[in-house]
């Protein structure tokens, strides 16, 4: 047996690595972290910088496919060559929806709403969304949501944050109310 022989025989035993690597944006160019990133059934979570990567067996077409939400997942087909590093960058467009979570602040322990201004707060993934609370009806409102689960809480000037994770279906309105404990201050015995 030649030495050539034996060279392609070792190289057909040694598969080849191809790693295929990226970064998930937004439309307006801000990165998602927590992005889920499959690629041909293998999945990962992109980083806080967006960014994700594979390690792949062997050079083929490979589906790249990546979610989150409140975006509208996006998917592309690649083809991997031996040997190379392929770098994609995905941007993401928001969904729109037709839901709506809303309802009031109340203090509570008079059950009425909350004289004093202050804010409900809705975190996702890119920019968190916040809406005043009404100073009168403490009436807050989060219109045109995609289905999903949703993370809100308060943040009222002499009240103590309250939170709720709500799951919201397509076209639902859902009405979340709170009632905020007034924060308690205590005089130290020294005055």
């Amino acid at each position: 047996m030649s030495i050539r022989k034996i060279n392609n025989a070792n190289e057909q035993a040694q598969p080849t690595r191809v790693k295929i690597i990226g970064q998930v944006f937004d439309v307006k160019g801000y990165k998602i972290a927590g992005a889920k990133v499959t690629c041909n059934g293998e999945a990962t979570t992109t980083l806080f910088d967006g960014s994700f990567e594979f390690n792949v067996i062997a050079p083929s077409t490979h589906r790249i496919t990546v979610a989150q939400q409140g975006f509208t997942k996006q998917s592309r087909k690649i083809e991997v060559m031996k040997e190379a590093t392929t770098t994609l960058s995905f941007h993401l467009r928001q969904k729109q929806g037709s839901g709506t979570i809303h309802g009031y602040v109340y203090d509570s322990e008079s059950k009425t709403p909350i004289p004093s201004r202050g804010t409900v707060i809705m975190v996702l993934p890119v920019e968190n969304r916040h809406v005043g609370i009404h100073p009168k009806s403490g009436e807050y409102k989060f219109p045109d949501l995609p289905p999903g689960k949703y993370h809100i809480f308060t943040s009222v000037l002499e009240y103590e944050d309250e939170s709720r994770e709500i799951s919201l279906r397509n076209n639902e309105k859902k009405r979340v109310d709170f009632f905020c404990s007034k924060i308690k201050t205590v005089e130290p015995p020294w005055g």
